[in-house]
């Protein structure tokens, strides 16, 4: 997944079984379980995503995402998601 904060910023990550979204109008932070390298081309468009070795996952308050963006792993992130 990638979210783009209200700053702009991009924040990538993996959301697998142990990462957390809540639900409802209270609790809508998201958890990620793994954070992810975003690369963008010129136009802003992401071109590539990678995962951060050892990262321990990030958690993005409500409040601060203005976009949600779902992106499918490849062939060998699959391999290497299922290996882990």
């Amino acid at each position: 997944m990638v979210a783009t904060l209200k700053n702009g910023t991009l924040v990538g990550g993996y959301y697998g079984p142990r990462s957390h979204s809540g639900y409802g109008t209270q609790h809508r932070d998201l958890f990620l379980e793994e954070r992810w390298n975003v690369k963008t081309d010129p136009d802003g468009q992401v071109t590539e995503l990678t995962p951060i070795p050892k990262s321990v996952g990030v958690w993005l308050a409500a409040d601060e995402i203005a976009c949600l963006a779902r992106y499918a792993v490849d062939d060998a992130q699959a391999e290497e998601l299922r290996n882990r």
